[in-house]
């Protein structure tokens, strides 16, 4: 019997250090401080001729904004629904007030997920 080459699970999972089974708020952590680095890397390169198609420029405004949309989710599966109410608002307050747009809009899509998750399953 030929064995059977290796798939990218099995090399994976060579790593001792990524055998081991992290705690929730680790992975939630780990989730938002790299949603807001990859948010706050594309507002800082946003050149003169992506700006011009926004009403308001990037500023400080708009990087406490993309924080308000993803460090959230740090606490996402202990406190699903104030968590979502916060990342609505400042999605909702980043797109109105036209802002670049960023991959924090994903910090609706996880904080949505959270609290669907959290429903109980009786239907």
């Amino acid at each position: 019997m030929r064995n059977r080459p290796a798939t990218a699970y099995d090399l994976v999972m060579r790593v001792p250090m990524l055998k081991q089974r992290w705690p929730a708020w680790v992975t939630d952590t780990v989730l938002a401080v790299i949603l807001a680095a990859l948010a706050i890397t594309s507002l800082l390169n946003v050149g003169p001729d992506e700006q011009a198609l926004y009403r308001r420029t990037v500023d400080g405004f708009a990087y406490a904004l993309v924080l308000v949309q993803t460090l959230p989710l740090a606490l996402r599966r202990r406190f699903p629904v104030p968590v979502l109410l916060v990342v609505v608002a400042g999605f909702f307050f980043d797109r109105m007030l036209d802002f670049p747009s960023t991959i924090a809009t994903f910090g609706f899509a996880f904080a949505f997920h959270s609290v669907g998750s959290q429903l109980p399953r009786s239907r």
